[in-house]
């Protein structure tokens, strides 16, 4: 994971026993960076289940209420996830 503005880079496995972890991650990240979008890198996750698609829209929802905007770039797999849930990928 890497991050630089208000990009943050995750990678390989994103599932369920890990999404604990990400989530503070991502809200510590979201609490030093306050202002602006977040952008959030996916292209280098290779495995992800349904908990990870019900994150990004929870994530987003919140990044919403505050006001802010989420984009996504996302590895193939990640693209997957989101249309074999049916659910439309945040920001788009």
């Amino acid at each position: 994971m890497s991050s630089s503005e208000n990009a943050f880079a995750l990678s390989g496995s994103c599932e369920l026993s890990r999404l604990g972890e990400l989530q503070g991650e991502l809200l510590d990240f979201a609490r030093r960076h306050p202002e602006g979008p977040v952008h959030l890198d996916l292209t280098a996750v290779d495995r992800g289940d349904v908990g990870l698609v019900q994150f990004l829209v929870s994530f987003q929802a919140s990044m919403s209420a505050k006001g802010r905007s989420l984009t996504l770039a996302l590895s193939d797999s990640v693209e997957q996830l989101f249309q074999r849930a049916g659910v439309v990928v945040p920001g788009r």
